[in-house]
This record gives structure tokens, C-alpha cells and sequence, in this order.
């Protein structure tokens, strides 16, 4: 599996936050379908601004964190093979927003192929950057589209409150990476370190989502892993981790992603 490798700190302005932030406080020691039509083309801002006929807020010239204190943390391409990169950007013309893809992280069997992508999305109208899962399907002739952008607000992310293992609902089934992530050069053996500590998941790292400035540093780190007991079931699982004013970094909480909040309309 493909791995992100830069890393660069961006603004998610209000405007694209398509979700209520929340800060994230001090350091702490369906069945099976074919998808819907509808693309997510507008982030809650725009969408509301459209209906009361105003137009969409400026974007700030500046470079904001998002409540929390959190930054989005910008990361590399990855190491898509020239088939998913292809079959991405051809899904992508259909969407408003630029769409850059960094790593496939779940598939779904349907009546053909759902797959879901880690990406970076900029809106067209302010400019603003976050992470995202776009899903692209792809028909039993292999004509794709894409299906749905859903942004991941990093102060906010959607999970549910277990480290624990378990199947993926409604069919879709975790991409397991080939090799380790190239994290960024200034934190990875920190990250690394912290998550190789930590013995109730065997954690690798995706990407590096966001940053909070404590005392010391937060991060939060998109990982894929499976419980100590069971290698066989893996999932995804965002893992929060403090570093202190010294260096020294360990894991202070870890939940399951839930996929479904982001693959589902």
C-alpha cells in the first residue's frame, strides 16, 4: 500500500469546515448498493449562503487554525499505483472541488466497485484546504465516477469510542499498506516511536492529519491496524499523540475511524 511523504501546514477557513468544530482540549498524558448520485460539491457554508441567495464568504488571506487550536496538516501523494491514480483523477473532473488523492484506504463490492479515497480538497471559491474521503465507483464496464466528497473536520473527526478491532459494516474492507509511511521528516520518529509503544493495537500510519500547539504538540494521525490477539481483522483509527516540550512523545488516546460517516450520504 502507498504512503503519504511531505508535509505542510494549511488553514481550513470557515468557509470549507462543513462541520461545527470542537477544540480538543490540553495535552493528555447498508447493505451492499450502487452508490447515490449525489456529489458533495459545496461545503454547509456555501450550501447555505446559495439558499438565502448571499454569496459565499471571502476567503481569509491569512492562514487560520481551526477551533482547538488544530492545523491541517498537509501530506504527500502517496504511492497510488498509475491505475487508482487514473481512474481517480478521471472520477474528479466531475467535482467542483480540486481533488488531489493520497491514498485508497477501503473498497466495497457492490454492483461493481466503490473506493474510498484519502485526499486533499480545495475549495474553487476561497481557496481553502482539508482532508477528505472521496468515493469513486466504478461500474461492471469500468466507467467511473465520483460518487461523494465528504470533508473531515480535524477538530472534530468522526469516531466511534473503541481500539479495538472489528469488521467493517456495509461491506467495505480496509486497504492494508504495503509498507511503513514516510512521516514528516520533523516529527516522525516521534510519531513512530509513540505508536510502537502502544500495545493495544498494532498501529501504521497513513497520514498526519492535523496539529495542535499545547505545551509541546498534539498530533492526529490517520493509522490502519489490527488488535494484539487477531491479525487478521484490520481497521482504520485516528490515534492522538502528545509531545512534550522535550521530544518525548506517546499515544494519549485511539478510536476507531468511523468509515461509515464518511462513505455514506
Amino acid at each position: 500500500m502507498r504512503r503519504t511523504n511531505r508535509a505542510i501546514a494549511l488553514a481550513l477557513s470557515a468557509s470549507l469546515a462543513a462541520l461545527p468544530l470542537a477544540g480538543c482540549g490540553t495535552p493528555a498524558k447498508q447493505e451492499d448498493q450502487a452508490p447515490k448520485q449525489t456529489i458533495a460539491n459545496q461545503t454547509t457554508a456555501e450550501q447555505e449562503a446559495a439558499q438565502k441567495g448571499e454569496a459565499p464568504a471571502p476567503a481569509s488571506e491569512s492562514k487560520e487554525t481551526t477551533a482547538g487550536g488544530w492545523t491541517a496538516t498537509e501530506e504527500g501523494t502517496g504511492s497510488l499505483s498509475e491505475d487508482e491514480r487514473t481512474m481517480f483523477n478521471e472520477a474528479a473532473q466531475t467535482s467542483s472541488y480540486s481533488l488531489e488523492p493520497v491514498q485508497l484506504i477501503a473498497t466495497q463490492v457492490v454492483s461493481g466497485k466503490n473506493f474510498a479515497f484519502l485526499c486533499h480538497m480545495t475549495s474553487p471559491t476561497t481557496g481553502a484546504s482539508a482532508w477528505g474521503v472521496a468515493v469513486v465507483y466504478q461500474d461492471l464496464e469500468g466507467n467511473v465516477r465520483m460518487s461523494q466528497v465528504i470533508p473531515i473536520d480535524v477538530s472534530n473527526i468522526k469516531t466511534e469510542q473503541t481500539s479495538v478491532a472489528q469488521d467493517v459494516t456495509g461491506g467495505w474492507e480496509i486497504e492494508v499498506p504495503a509498507q511503513a509511511s514516510a512521516l514528516p521528516s520533523d516529527d516522525a520518529q516521534a510519531i513512530a516511536t509513540a505508536l510502537e509503544e502502544y500495545k493495544d493495537v498494532a498501529l501504521t500510519p497513513i497520514a498526519l492529519l492535523g496539529t495542535q500547539v499545547v505545551a509541546g504538540a498534539n498530533y492526529k494521525v490517520l493509522c490502519v491496524g489490527h488488535s494484539a490477539s487477531d491479525e487478521s481483522t484490520y481497521n482504520l483509527y485516528v490515534a492522538q499523540i502528545y509531545r512534550d516540550p522535550e521530544g518525548a512523545a506517546q499515544v494519549s488516546e485511539v478510536a476507531t475511524l468511523d468509515l461509515l460517516r464518511y462513505v455514506s450520504s
